[in-house]
C-alpha cells in the first residue's frame, strides 16, 4: 500500500516537473493507439446497442412511463413514436463518447505506462506491461482518469441528453425542461443552453459525474485484474478473444450495479430535471428503492454488451495497429 503511494508520488512528481521521462512515457504513440483504439471500439459498441440506450434514458426521466423490460420499451417506443425515435441524439451521443473514451484510454494508460517507466530502466510499454501493477493502482489510474474525462466531456453529455429528449412529452413532477428551446444540432444546443440558462447549466450533473469516475474505475480494475490473472491460465482452453467479451461484460457488471443509483440523478440533471443547485446536485421528491433502479435492466443489457464489444473491439484494433506500426 504505501509502495503504491510512492508510485503516485513520483508519478504527480515527475508530471509537475516535466522531466524527459515524463515525455517519453506520457506523450507516446502507443498511448495515442490505445484511446484511438479505445475510441472506435466504443464508436462501434454503442452504435449497435443504441436503443437500448435509449430506452434506459426514457426509463430514468419519465415518471409516466413505467418500468418494464428493455425490449418492451423500445417496442412502444416504435410504436408511439416511430423508429426514428431509438435513434435521436444518436449522433451527439457519438461526439460524447468519442471525446470521453479519448481522453479516458490516454490517461489510463498513460499513467500505466508511466508508472511501469519508474520501476524499471527499461521504458518498453510492452515488455513491462505486467510490472508494478496491481489493483490499488489500477483504481488510482482510472479515477484520474475519470476525473479528467469528465470535465473535458460533460458539456457534450448535457447536450446530447437534451437532443435526446428534445420533444419528447415526459411527465416528472419537479420538471423544468418545459422552458427549454427548441435545438437544431449539437453546436446550436451548446449555444442556446449558455444565452438562456447559463455555461454552467453545461456542467449540469457534474457533482453526480466527477461520484461516478468510481464506475469506470472499479470496471477498468476488475478488467485489468482478470486479465492479469485469469488470461493467462484460461487462454489454454479459451480463445482470447471470448475471454476479453467475458471479462468486459462481467466488469462492467459490477460497476454499473454498484453506481446506478448515481447514474439515475445524474440523467435527471442534464436533462433538467429536479430543483436546480450548485454543479448537478438535484434533489429528489419521491425516493423509493424502485426510484433509484428505474430502468436498471435496460442498462445492464445495453452497458454489459457495449463494455464487452468495445473492450473486444479496443483489444484487435490496439494489437493490429501495434502490429502494423512495429511495436510487436
Amino acid at each position: 500500500m504505501f509502495h503504491s503511494f510512492a508510485v503516485f508520488s513520483e508519478v504527480f512528481h515527475g508530471i509537475l516537473q516535466e522531466n524527459e521521462m515524463s515525455k517519453q512515457s506520457l506523450v507516446t504513440s502507443e498511448n495515442f493507439i490505445h484511446a484511438i483504439s479505445g475510441t472506435l471500439g466504443g464508436v462501434f459498441s454503442i452504435t449497435l446497442l443504441f436503443p437500448f440506450e435509449t430506452a434506459r434514458t426514457r426509463l430514468q426521466v419519465d415518471d409516466r412511463r413505467p418500468s418494464k423490460l428493455s425490449v418492451k420499451v423500445i417496442r412502444d417506443l416504435i410504436s408511439e413514436e416511430g423508429w426514428r425515435s431509438l435513434y435521436q441524439g444518436w449522433r451527439s451521443l457519438l461526439v460524447s463518447l468519442s471525446v470521453t473514451n479519448f481522453v479516458y484510454f490516454y490517461v489510463f494508460y498513460g499513467l500505466r505506462s508511466f508508472n511501469w517507466s519508474l520501476s524499471t530502466d527499461d521504458h518498453s510499454f510492452l515488455e513491462n506491461s505486467n510490472h508494478v501493477q496491481n489493483i490499488f493502482t489500477d483504481l488510482m489510474n482510472g479515477a484520474i482518469a475519470g476525473i479528467a474525462a469528465v470535465v473535458i466531456s460533460n458539456p457534450f453529455w448535457v447536450i446530447n441528453t437534451r437532443l435526446k429528449l428534445q420533444g419528447v412529452k415526459l411527465e416528472a413532477s419537479d420538471r423544468r425542461s418545459e422552458q427549454h428551446s427548441k435545438y437544431h444540432g449539437i453546436s446550436d444546443c451548446f449555444v442556446k443552453i449558455i444565452k438562456a440558462e447559463s455555461p454552467v447549466a453545461l456542467y449540469s450533473g457534474l457533482l453526480s459525474s466527477l461520484i461516478l469516475v468510481s464506475n469506470p474505475a472499479i470496471n477498468f480494475m476488475i478488467y485489468e485484474s482478470l486479465k492479469r490473472n485469469i488470461l493467462p491460465i484460461l487462454s489454454n482452453f479459451v480463445s482470447e478473444s471470448s475471454l476479453y467479451f467475458c471479462f468486459g461484460g462481467t466488469s462492467k457488471l459490477v460497476a454499473t450495479v454498484v453506481t446506478y443509483p448515481v447514474q439515475v440523478v445524474q440523467t435527471r440533471a442534464r436533462a433538467g430535471i429536479g430543483e436546480k443547485s450548485n454543479l448537478g446536485a438535484i434533489k429528489i421528491r419521491r425516493p423509493n428503492i424502485g426510484f433509484w433502479f428505474r430502468g436498471l435492466e435496460s442498462k445492464l443489457v445495453q452497458t454489459i454488451l457495449t463494455s464487452a464489444i468495445m473492450l473486444l473491439t479496443y483489444e484487435h484494433i490496439r494489437s493490429l495497429a501495434l502490429l502494423l506500426l512495429g511495436f510487436i
